[in-house]
């Protein structure tokens, strides 16, 4: 194997002249210095054209009438030299130490084929929203990993870094935007390809409130594109593992369908859709993490500051509590809704602040004193503490490897 093997860097451009030199030159200072940069300008209307030509022979510059993403990034894919392929948006960058990390990555774990990391949230004024996009799986384990993708999409594609060996011909769907990444990796996962995760902020995301993933968010093929992606096959998977997807699927459909009306305005349609989502299930099997899930899935990602994330977060999840109230018929479980209410409240106050976590769940356990030895909660919220702990040791063995 190569010691330094070439790196192909996908950027693909429209009308991003503001942001578009910080992108690339966050590549071109970074510590692994063999690498090439592919520049798709997909159609501008303003000067990014005139930007991507300042930089001479130091990016391969791609023109096309206006495509799409996806398109883009397709072309620029075929046309790349590098045993591997990294993307990055224009209006995002890379920490200096970026490539450098997960080549040295993929290297010393040849069995992996990709490999992404957290990554941190900043508003148009380059201000930090949120410091780490952190999810809580066990670094190595692909097999666990592939299990939460089909699920839900994890893997941020500005902190992607793969063979370019193990993609399709054509990798991108561009009838899928915005998820036509995370369509991608649903497929390459059903085929047996192998997910590292670096639990290491090495780039930076930029909310851009005009971008396409916020625009085409409520998209009315929205609902097909959620079906098509979650309804990759589960054959590879041992059955245990592929029932528990399966499972988990239906749920995160039926409230990510929920969501979309509750963004849309549509709040009749979303609360009939919660309230027939939590009758489905029988009360001792409602998740616990329904109304945190429903918060999750609201724009606050999308908010130029933390406060306003979580203030629209507490008002979906009040709005998803109401909507399921006249389903949790008996006293015992319009109280337990109460504690989920709380419950779910607290964990979107998470690494924000103590005292107020403590404090919705100090009310829940007021509320409902059963919550200290009721299996329904106590369970999930051991996995949920035991997985943190699981994560934080990795986190401190890839720390202890890498740096």
């Amino acid at each position: 194997m190569n010691d330094k093997p070439l790196v192909s860097v996908i950027i693909p451009v429209y009308n991003s002249a503001s942001t578009l030199s910080q992108a690339i030159d966050s590549v071109l200072e970074q510590t692994y210095s063999n690498f090439e940069i592919i520049a798709v300008n997909d159609g501008s209307t303003d000067n990014s054209l005139e930007l991507l030509k300042g930089y001479d022979s130091k990016i391969r510059l791609i023109t096309q009438a206006n495509a799409g993403v996806a398109t883009a990034r397709n072309r620029a894919i075929a046309e790349a030299n590098g045993e591997l392929v990294a993307f990055l948006d224009s209006d995002d960058w890379w920490l200096p130490h970026k490539l450098a990390r997960q080549v040295a990555f993929l290297q010393k774990h040849p069995k992996i084929d990709l490999v992404h990391s957290a990554y941190q949230i900043v508003d148009e004024n380059d201000k930090v929203t949120n410091p780490a996009v952190l999810i809580k799986l066990n670094l190595l384990k692909s097999d666990e990993f592939a299990q939460y993708q089909l699920v839900r999409n994890l893997i941020g594609i500005l902190t992607v870094c793969l063979w370019k060996r193990i993609l399709p011909t054509i990798p991108f769907d561009d009838q899928q935007p915005p998820y036509e990444d995370w369509d991608l990796w649903a497929h390459l996962i059903s085929k047996g390809y192998k997910v590292g995760y670096q639990p290491e902020v090495l780039a930076s995301y930029r909310v851009n409130l005009q971008s396409s993933t916020f625009q085409k968010a409520t998209d009315v093929r929205t609902p097909q594109i959620i079906e098509q992606i979650l309804s990759v096959p589960l054959d590879f998977l041992p059955a245990k593992a592929a029932r528990w997807v399966e499972q988990r699927r239906t749920f995160t459909k039926e409230t990510w369908f929920a969501a979309l009306s509750y963004r849309r305005g549509q709040l009749e349609v979303a609360a009939q859709q919660l309230g027939g989502l939590t009758q489905k299930y029988e009360a001792n099997s409602v998740p616990l993490g329904l109304l945190a899930t429903f918060a999750s899935l609201m724009p606050g990602v999308y908010h130029t500051s933390k406060d306003e994330k979580r203030q629209a977060d507490l008002v979906a999840i009040d709005f998803a509590a109401t909507a399921i109230q006249p389903v949790l018929k008996t006293k015992q479980w319009e109280r337990l809704g109460k504690v989920l209410v709380y419950l779910a409240k607290a964990r979107v106050w998470q690494n924000h602040s103590r005292h107020i976590i403590l404090g919705y769940v100090g009310r829940a356990v007021k509320t409902y004193p059963g919550l200290l030895w009721d299996k329904r909660i106590v369970r999930p919220i051991g996995r949920a503490v035991l997985v943190q702990i699981k994560t934080r040791w990795h986190k401190l063995i890839y720390i202890l490897t890498f740096r």
